[in-house]
């Protein structure tokens, strides 16, 4: 028995290669599947690329000081080139995405073997939010891959102390950052790390100092950037931006949802293997600057609980603020399955391999199929707001103005200014000054209550000149719901 299960890993270790090499083509024949789905783009989709049309083509557009730059950067660069961007930054999603998997790989494999890496980067590939998120122009996906890799090149300093390892860990938290601010809540993570395992004495470990420099040196131009164009301290200003709600429990109420498989049985076993991981913990901490196996538990916790946390503070409920507990939690589910697998191969070597095959089977079946169905359904969001404002580009001068909600998607697809509505009380005052063409009420993006009874109350001020239905089609009679009407200003 034991020269077959030998014989068994040494086949695994000897066709890793092949096996991940099929796992990534798998993955990427999956996104490319997603890859031009899309037919408009989402609020801050459009946001990232209306900043990118400002910095390349003096669009109006007010640059959001709580955006991070580096997508909108790429997005510019496309621009002056002559390029429009949307297609490349979905291949660069797509490869970031990809990534992820490759990343997923390296980090099982370099804290547990090679079996755990392969099994971590399946149900990365699988896992139906990347699919989704992946079809997007956002830095959920980039960073989530950053993320992992992060945690790969700390932790391989971590075993060796090698300072290439953890000078480049510093680089990819700095990008990072810059492409979503709270990519940072990893280095609380590594911080507590280092003090639980080390102590204090981690500040006389040369290479932390050159880490935090590299992080500093790689945000410094941003910083510089931030201060001349809004007179105020990056990333640290952005934080009262945000609205903060305790709904942690909320998010533990659902965390479950999202390990979408047969009776959960994923969730069941990150459960599992979380609980066994935190009992460990309790009973073994005394030893835990000695033994690696507890070190191990208390990294994958950490970068784990401490996105978890901060996003339980959140005003609402979103997966997107939770991708970042994913890599921990999937890794948690390869280690408790390879654990289940070589106990029943004691016991009976045929169940361990069907169990094991039927697990990744049914969940591969289960997830893509949600990321199927919430793909299809969210495919034609905000294609109202693409028509619409492709129509104004049409029926407008440079210099004409708008007034509505939804200003990134209108100022992206119409390369007009985007005014809102201001005070009711100053409406008049704000007409007058503005001077806008057209004024455009939706029920997508909800405009102030008494926006709505202008038309009806000054239909000669306010005449209708168009209105596109759920499916973007234009409005003809009168059987026909609009969800987005254009009004044209009389003045």
């Amino acid at each position: 028995m034991e020269q077959e299960s030998e014989k068994e890993q040494n086949f695994l270790y000897e066709n890793s290669n092949f096996i991940l090499a099929f796992i990534l083509i798998f993955a990427l024949v999956l996104r490319l599947k997603y890859l031009t789905i899309n037919s408009a783009l989402w609020f801050d989709e459009a946001e990232y690329l209306a900043m990118a049309k400002n910095w390349a083509f003096g669009i109006p557009f007010n640059i959001p000081e709580v955006r991070p730059v580096l997508l909108p950067f790429f997005a510019f660069i496309f621009y002056k080139i002559g390029v429009s961007p949307e297609m490349p930054l979905r291949i660069i999603e797509l490869i970031f995405s990809i990534g992820g998997v490759y990343f997923a790989y390296l980090l099982g494999k370099e804290m547990y073997e090679k079996r755990v890496g392969l099994l971590f980067a399946f149900f990365m590939s699988i896992f139906y939010l990347n699919l989704l998120f992946t079809t997007r122009i956002l830095t959920d996906m980039p960073t989530t891959a950053l993320w992992t890799l992060a945690a790969y090149l700390f932790w391989k300093w971590s075993k060796n102390k090698s300072s290439i390892y953890l000078n480049l860990t510093g680089l990819i938290i700095g990008l990072g950052i810059l492409m979503r601010f709270p990519f940072g809540l990893i280095l609380i993570a590594f911080l507590i790390y280092l003090l639980t395992v080390y102590g204090l004495k981690f500040l006389k470990i040369k290479e932390i100092w050159t880490f935090l420099l590299v992080i500093l040196l790689t945000l410094v131009p941003y910083f510089l950037w931030f201060y001349l164009a809004f007179n105020k301290l990056a990333i640290l200003s952005t934080g009262g931006y945000y609205k903060y709600t305790f709904l942690l429990w909320e998010y533990i109420k659902v965390y479950y949802t999202y390990f979408y498989s047969p009776a959960y049985v994923l969730f069941l076993l990150f459960l599992a293997g979380l609980g066994i991981f935190l009992f460990k913990l309790v009973v073994g901490f005394d030893l835990i600057r000695k033994n690696t196996s507890l070190q191990k538990n208390l990294f994958l916790l950490l970068l784990l609980v401490v996105p978890f946390l901060y996003f339980g503070m959140v005003n609402e409920l979103d997966p997107r603020y939770l991708f970042y507990t994913f890599p921990s939690a999937f890794l948690i589910i390869s280690v408790l399955v390879l654990f289940l697998y070589d106990y029943i191969k004691k016991h009976n070597k045929n169940i361990a391999v069907v169990a094991i095959l039927l697990l990744l089977l049914f969940s591969a079946i289960y997830q893509i199929r949600f990321a199927e169905q919430g793909i299809s359904t969210k495919k034609d969001t905000y294609i109202q707001y693409k028509i619409a404002g492709l129509w104004i580009k049409e029926n407008s001068i440079e210099n004409d103005k708008i007034m509505s909600d939804g200003a990134p998607m209108l100022t992206y697809y119409s390369e007009r200014e985007v005014i809102g509505w201001g005070e009711e009380d100053n409406f008049e005052e704000t007409l007058s000054e503005k001077n806008p063409k057209y004024i455009i009420l939706s029920v997508l993006e909800k405009s102030p209550v008494w926006a709505y009874d202008l038309p009806v109350n000054d239909s000669i001020r306010f005449k209708s000149a168009v209105g596109f239905d759920t499916n973007g089609e234009e409005v003809e009679g009168k059987d026909q719901i609009p969800v987005i009407i254009i009004y044209e200003v009389k003045y």
